[in-house]
């Protein structure tokens, strides 16, 4: 399978505190579930377009009948899976406050194209670092992958990898998945001489900072793409490649506030219109080069702005030939960002490069919520459709799928700029 997770998890993040929550009781829980399978049929309209209302009602009873042995985590995360069901990322219970009431493992994993690693722990687990994952507890990966699935909106089949993985870092949600029935994961990993060993993960005392150091991924030189972003769209000249590497990372703008009279924050907010005027003066007068459009950072918001970027550059020869326009994403490429690389893969000569998205090109968004009464849980759902078709293709089409390994990482490579420089 192509496609890798390679965003490093800083679990020390969640580590700074942690809230204690009073148990429910499963009279309360039953409670705030009878109002969550009143209300989402009633106010979310695609609820049911990927499940059927008998599959969520068997679910839903199933998760009556467990409820006085789950605590409070528990729970919450089974309401989530109940909602995953859906298999839509838009339909969610946050689970944030029930998490930070939790005592994690500082760990993550990242999934790259030819493995899984650990990308970011502490110095407790510094044996773990940057090991190639082979098992979790006995299972191969894709065992656990499988055990992890239900709590995610499975879009597609990378979903899972991009997502999943997050669970590890509860105990009580990994021993409720059946990886585990304590509070270790027991992980076989690669060590240098190709050989295995044992490394074993678990909670720690949050107060020890020697061995809460965080550990992570260290990049030996990095090329452009992994330098920290500085704004939502921005523009590099690449003289030696003649390639004008372009960063789109958020679907957001000025004029899109404005549009809906939130003028606090269009002041916060880059103009596009700015960003547009500038982009295409310097392709007026810069012509015959290669572009890319780099959508690698950008995990959505309105597509509107960019839609119309596209209009302006379909309408330019010189800019619109096929080798010379590029656009490029990845497994974490999300939202309307995957509806605009769509876009110009539809509308343009571009290429489409990179690793495929987890998520939907045809998708649901306009974000409502509600929230559960006496666990005080807030669920997302979604209340209009983003794009034509319904249910809509699990997968954008990618010409050319161009995987990152853990190596390049490592080293700060970035093979689809390297990819675009190749071209002539």
């Amino acid at each position: 399978m192509s496609g890798m997770k390679y965003k490093l998890i800083f679990l020390w993040v969640f580590l700074s505190a942690t809230l204690a929550h009073a148990q429910l009781t499963p009279q309360q829980w039953q409670a705030d579930l009878a109002v969550l399978k009143r209300i989402l049929p009633e106010q979310a309209p695609f609820f049911f377009d990927r499940m059927s209302k008998k599959e969520f009602e068997q679910a839903y009873d199933q998760l009556l009948a467990k409820l006085p042995s789950l605590n409070n985590f528990q729970t919450a995360l089974s309401v989530q899976a109940l909602l995953a069901k859906a298999k839509d990322a838009n339909t969610y219970a946050d689970l944030t406050k029930f998490m930070m009431a939790e005592n994690p493992i500082p760990f993550g994993l990242g999934y790259y194209a030819d493995a899984v690693y650990v990308s970011g722990t502490v110095k407790r687990f510094e044996n773990a670092m940057a090991k190639k994952v082979l098992k979790i507890n006995g299972l191969d990966i894709k065992e656990v992958v499988n055990r992890l699935s239900p709590y995610v909106a499975v879009e597609n089949e990378y979903s899972v990898y991009k997502d999943g993985f997050n669970y590890l870092r509860f105990p009580r949600a990994f021993q409720l998945a059946g990886i585990s029935q304590n509070d270790t994961l027991v992980l076989t990993v690669e060590n240098a001489q190709k050989g295995t060993e044992t490394v074993k993960v678990h909670p720690i005392n949050l107060k020890n900072g020697k061995d809460m150091m965080p550990l992570q991924t260290q990049q030996e030189k990095r090329d452009i793409r992994w330098q920290p972003p500085q704004s939502y769209y921005t523009n590099h000249w690449l003289a030696d490649d003649s390639t004008l590497y372009v960063q789109y990372n958020r679907c957001v703008s000025a004029e899109m506030a404005l549009a809906v009279g939130d003028s606090v924050l269009a002041s916060q907010l880059p103009s596009f219109r700015i960003f547009t005027d500038s982009l295409l003066a310097f392709l007026g007068r810069t012509p015959n080069i290669k572009i890319l459009f780099d959508l690698r950072f950008n995990m959505g918001g309105n597509p509107s702005d960019g839609f119309q970027l596209i209009e302006k550059l379909k309408a330019m020869p010189e800019v619109n030939k096929k080798g010379k326009l590029f656009v490029a994403t990845n497994l974490y490429t999300g939202g309307a960002a995957i509806q605009l690389a769509a876009q110009f893969g539809k509308e343009t000569k571009a290429l489409l490069i990179g690793e495929v998205p987890a998520g939907r090109v045809n998708q649901y968004g306009t974000s409502k919520s509600f929230t559960l009464p006496n666990s005080k849980l807030p669920i997302y759902f979604p209340s209009k459709l983003m794009q034509d078709g319904k249910g809509g293709p699990d997968l954008l089409k990618l010409d050319e799928k161009i995987p990152l390994s853990y190596e390049d990482y490592r080293t700060g490579k970035d093979p689809v700029l390297d990819f675009v420089r190749k071209q002539r």
